[in-house]
């Protein structure tokens, strides 16, 4: 059994050479986390710029921002010379992922380009993980730290940059998806949106048993992989500005449950949330890839008085992590936070 929050889209009829199109209702795009398209199962890739080179995709797909646009600027940047051979009809519609300091991912709206200054201004900014920290603006060089690097940025969702098989993009304005599949569509192709955070919600339940089972195709909602008013993020603190990414499967107050023999494929937040108070809960033989943020989160808060807030003697043993961390770099496949007893095994 498959369990996905997919919402297929269909009609599509021919724009430009490969490129297909498709109208997409109200209801749709707002439901629609527009960071994510899937086409049988598989994500595509959101029309960008620069591409990443296969050979290379470690060092390729990036440019370095050349500064701050104003002095200690978080939202608007200079860009290098030269760096886009084209000019967008609408880079309102453009979302600008910005890789930080030690490797961390902000994705935000474009709120403007000019391009005869070479600036960009992002709509929420670099983000600051819930702490002020004065230095962390845009940084050209490695001035400020011995182990500072320069940001580095690409564009995503210009339909002008949809220039290969399997890249897409939206227009929110004339609510319309365009797409170039890598192969024919055929009448048994599935082309889907994910349109849920979280597809199964256990909380205040005992004794509840998911096996077999495969969750897809779950909504990307933001950034933070942890929910505000939990402790022990460290630098995964998440910032106020930002959402948090959501889950397939969430776990609160919830005893002796367990999760086993499931596949967690293509999820857009993280796989498993398991926060608060929980008690002996085991999640076993999983397979957990291409997740947009953790394969497994433990997580609670320390604090007080008499109710106990974290997660005891929780059990992750015997899965496979592979892909984990698609939309922020630095997500692990099982990360512990605020919790008490926790074994992670095998």
């Amino acid at each position: 059994p498959v369990i996905s929050s997919g919402l297929r889209i269909a009609g599509w009829q021919p724009y430009q050479g490969s490129i297909l199109q498709a109208d997409i209702s109200e209801e749709t795009l707002t439901g629609w986390d527009r960071r994510q398209l899937f086409l049988d199962g598989k994500r595509q890739t959101r029309a960008r710029f620069p591409k990443v080179d296969p050979a290379d995709p470690w060092r390729s797909g990036l440019l370095a921002v050349e500064g701050p646009a104003e002095e200690k600027s978080f939202t608007a940047f200079r860009y290098p010379d030269g760096a886009f051979p084209r000019r967008w009809a609408r880079p309102s519609e453009a979302e600008v992922v910005m890789v930080i300091d030690w490797g961390y991912t902000t994705h935000s709206a474009l709120e403007s380009v000019d391009w005869k200054s070479r600036t960009m201004v992002m709509a929420t900014g670099v983000r600051n993980f819930g702490q002020y920290r004065p230095w962390d603006t845009f940084c050209p060089d490695g001035s400020h730290f011995d182990f500072w690097i320069p940001y580095r940025f690409h564009v995503e969702n210009v339909l002008e940059e949809l220039t290969a098989p399997g890249e897409w993009c939206v227009d929110t304005q004339e609510r319309r998806v365009y797409f170039w599949p890598p192969d024919e569509l055929t009448e048994g192709s599935e082309v889907s949106v994910p349109v849920l955070d979280c597809v199964i919600d256990v909380c205040g339940a005992s004794w509840v048993r998911l096996e077999g089972l495969t969750f897809t195709e779950t909504r990307n909602s933001g950034d933070n992989m942890h929910r505000t008013g939990n402790h022990g993020g460290g630098a995964m603190y998440p910032d106020p500005a930002y959402n948090y990414c959501g889950e397939a499967v969430h776990l609160s107050h919830a005893e002796y449950c367990r999760i086993a023999n499931c596949r967690f494929s293509e999820v857009g937040g993280n796989a498993i949330c398991v926060e608060g108070y929980n008690l002996k809960n085991v999640i076993q033989g999983n397979e957990f890839g291409h997740t947009g943020h953790c394969g497994v989160t433990v997580i609670g808060a320390k604090d007080l008085g008499t109710e106990v807030r974290m997660p005891i003697a929780t059990e992750v043993a015997d899965n496979h992590f592979h892909h984990c961390g698609e939309y922020d770099t630095v997500a692990p496949g099982v990360f512990c936070g605020a919790s008490v007893g926790t074994a992670v095994r095998h």
